[in-house]
């Protein structure tokens, strides 16, 4: 954003404030997102940023203004379906990070 690169932090405490920012609970997390990834997702990479600098204890100067200018300079809301771009980029990290350390379930015996 803004020719310098960032930081995106994922877990708890970014989860705990973007389910707050978003106004909905962890069960309705992906729903939202599905709902209106206009708004959402500019929130959920605010709330990354914001939440990366605040456990290094620094003060976050992004806004979600330039995060959304970011992604409109990025292809706009086609830059949420882009695969090659950053704003999906940014997407998959989080699918990635919401599973990582779940138990895969075995199979079961015979199928």
């Amino acid at each position: 954003m803004g020719g310098a690169p960032q930081e995106f932090h994922f877990g708890i405490g970014f989860l705990a404030n973007a389910v707050e920012a978003l106004g909905v609970n962890a069960v309705e997390l992906q729903r939202t997102i599905n709902k209106n990834p206009y708004k959402a997702i500019p929130i959920l990479i605010w709330e990354s940023n914001k939440w990366a600098h605040e456990v290094k204890g620094e003060a976050c100067k992004t806004t979600l203004a330039q995060v959304m200018d970011w992604i409109d300079q990025a292809g706009g809301a086609a830059a949420i379906d882009d695969e090659e771009g950053p704003v999906f980029e940014f997407i998959r990290a989080l699918g990635k990070s919401r599973s990582k350390h779940v138990p895969e379930e075995e199979p079961a015996e015979g199928k």
